[in-house]
Parts: structure tokens; C-alpha cells; sequence
């Protein structure tokens, strides 16, 4: 996601990001998407940012525009 900092006058304390505060941004007529087509995969947990490194340490980076020199993988 990307947000304004103006999307913390549509959270409540307690709400889910996805739930109360899109509607509202909806009803606002504020919520725009964008249809991505290139690679894309979540970060969220320790086991996807494994899967992630294990694709660098392979050289499998289909993130990257460049097609550029392997990468490191950070401690």
C-alpha cells in the first residue's frame, strides 16, 4: 500500500487497515488501485523473507529492471 499521511484520520484505534477504514475511504471516493503486472511477493513473516534470500542466493531476482549483478543478502 501507499497512503497519504491523511489515511490516519480513516483508522480507529482497534480497526483492521482492510476492513472499516477502505470503506470509508470508498464512501469517500479516496481508494484507488493499480493493477501491478510485474513480479510481486509479500515480505510479512521471517519464512517469506527465507524464500526471498533463497532467491538472491540463487540469483533468481525477478524484481529487479536491470537484470543487473547478483545481490548480497544482509545478516
Amino acid at each position: 500500500f501507499i497512503f497519504r499521511k491523511e489515511i490516519f484520520d480513516f483508522i480507529q484505534e482497534g480497526e483492521e487497515l482492510v476492513v472499516e477504514p477502505f470503506k470509508r475511504l470508498i464512501e469517500c471516493d479516496r481508494l484507488m488501485a493499480f493493477k501491478h503486472e510485474g513480479f510481486w511477493r509479500a515480505m510479512d513473516t521471517l519464512r517469506d523473507r527465507q524464500v526471498l534470500e533463497e532467491m538472491i542466493e540463487r540469483g533468481q531476482m525477478p524484481w529487479r529492471l536491470d537484470g543487473g549483478a547478483r545481490a548480497a543478502v544482509a545478516p
